[in-house]
């Protein structure tokens, strides 16, 4: 990812950011170090804090689009949405502050940070159409893993998770997406190709 740098004062080459490029960044960084395998807990602190960023931005600018945790907020009782808010923040909220519980500890569950994830990416595309190489690989994974949880009536989606399936029960996480990129940019080099003969 190419960084637009100036010059802020005394820091030389600083980032010029906007608030869906750091959301963007988080994103793509946790997608990197989940499929390979690295401490979940701050993959979960990146995933959460672009997930919350793309919230704001969807409502600031009243895109329609909702997030997954506020669909699913939707379909909890009003007397129990503020517990159920902070049960599902939980993790979040104890890796990033230290004011209310300094002395406690957390159970947390890694495996809930691929829907995490797969929210944040669904968020970006909706805010702006952009799709980065990683976001792309992540969906061909879950949808791999979890088509039961989607509607996929479109059936060149069937076969791209049934294809997905296949490739992603043969190798690891990282396998995968080294394998995935690679086709990626395989076919940016053909499309490339094709567009100067």
């Amino acid at each position: 990812m190419e960084h637009k740098k100036i010059s802020v004062g005394n820091i030389p080459n600083a980032i010029v950011l906007s608030k869906v490029d750091a959301a963007e960044r988080q994103l793509r960084t946790a997608i990197w170090l989940w499929f390979h395998d690295f401490d979940p807990v701050p993959i979960h602190a990146l995933a959460a804090a672009s997930v919350k960023v793309l919230w704001r931005l969807h409502e600031k600018h009243h895109t329609g689009h909702r997030m997954m945790f506020e669909q699913i907020i939707d379909l909890v009782r009003p007397e129990y949405r503020k517990a159920w808010i902070e049960h599902a923040n939980a993790t979040e909220n104890y890796i990033k502050h230290a004011d209310k519980d300094p002395f406690e500890s957390h159970k947390f569950n890694p495996e809930m940070t691929r829907f995490t994830i797969m929210d944040g990416v669904r968020g970006l595309h909706a805010f702006n159409a952009h799709y980065p190489d990683e976001c792309s690989v992540f969906t061909t994974w879950f949808v791999a893993h979890y088509p039961h949880l989607l509607t996929l009536d479109d059936p060149a989606h069937v076969n791209v998770a049934k294809a997905a399936k296949l490739q992603a029960e043969r190798v690891t996480k990282a396998e995968f997406y080294a394998a995935s990129i690679n086709a990626i940019n395989a076919n940016k080099a053909r499309a490339g190709a094709s567009a100067h003969p």
